[in-house]
């Protein structure tokens, strides 16, 4: 009964906290990099997505303590593991949630006033992505190993100096990256949705020609992390998606076709950037992959 609902959830939480994450550093690469700044429909796009990042980050906390409550009430391994965290790690991470909100609305506030500085302001941006980035997803990560594999730490009571070799240990860094990768995928994506139909001029161009680059590569990124999670499974695990669950192994495969599929239009785009977007479609393919990927682990 609460498959679906978790999955729905977990993959709106991957969504939200990829943007919140990669949203920010991709636009500052881009008004750095791209120059584009220079642009004021371009800049007005940077800017607009930029919004949407910084409400994704409350968004994204939003969903994981939705998906958390869900989980707690038909899980009892996962409120044991919830326990074995003290009161000051979940403070540290509030902490750390309202930093990048903090550094994120002063990178929006000055947004024109840092013109002529733009170094400076990219570094909000990558202070704020990089606090973001750095401490959720490995703990999300790590928590939803301890659930499934409690002996993983012996102690009882989990501080950081007992859980930072779990962190560091290659299934973790692997499913980290493989988030990463997918907020540069959702954020590729925003940057095409804002574009509409003015991609006529060179400028508009060359923007969606960087913004597809940086998805394709996203995407790439998380086709082959997602390998190197696949053979860090344990047996069980990839069986469930290898065969032994028709509809973990179903939902699986199809999430791998719709990930070569995205990746064939982003490159297209790359190559040609007049191409019609249809940055809905690519919207939807996205969140239909998250959707698919996070029912086959629950399956």
């Amino acid at each position: 009964m609460t498959t679906l609902p978790l999955a729905l959830l977990a993959a709106l939480h991957l969504a939200f906290v990829g943007l919140g994450g990669v949203g920010p550093l991709v636009i500052a690469g881009l008004r750095l990099v791209g120059g584009f700044q220079a642009d004021d429909d371009v800049d007005r796009w940077l800017y607009r997505v930029g919004k949407w990042s910084t409400a994704a980050v409350a968004a994204g906390a939003g969903m994981g303590l939705a998906a958390g409550v869900i989980r707690a009430g038909v899980s009892e391994s996962y409120v044991d593991m919830l326990q074995r965290f003290g009161a000051r790690a979940y403070s540290m991470l509030v902490v750390e949630w309202v930093f990048t909100i903090v550094c994120y609305g002063a990178w929006l506030w000055l947004w024109s006033r840092c013109r002529q500085a733009p170094w400076r302001h990219a570094l909000l941006a990558l202070v704020g992505a990089s606090n973001l980035l750095y401490h959720f997803p490995p703990m999300m990560v790590a928590q939803n190993l301890l659930t499934s594999q409690p002996e993983l730490i012996a102690e009882s009571q989990i501080a950081r100096s007992v859980l930072l070799p779990l962190l560091w240990t290659p299934y973790v860094i692997a499913k980290t990256l493989h988030v990463w990768g997918a907020g540069a995928v959702v954020a590729s994506v925003c940057l095409l949705f804002v574009v509409g139909s003015s991609i006529k001029s060179e400028v508009a161009q060359s923007y969606v020609r960087w913004v597809a680059t940086i998805g394709l590569a996203g995407t790439s990124a998380q086709l082959l992390t997602g390998i190197a999670v696949l053979l860090l499974l344990t047996g069980d695990q990839a069986q469930q998606l290898t065969g032994v669950s028709m509809a973990a192994t179903t939902t699986f495969l199809l999430g791998v076709i719709l990930t070569i599929h995205l990746m064939l239009h982003l490159a297209r785009l790359a190559i040609r950037p007049a191409t019609p977007l249809r940055a809905t479609g690519l919207a939807a393919t996205v969140f239909c992959i998250m959707l698919s990927m996070s029912l086959a682990a629950r399956w």
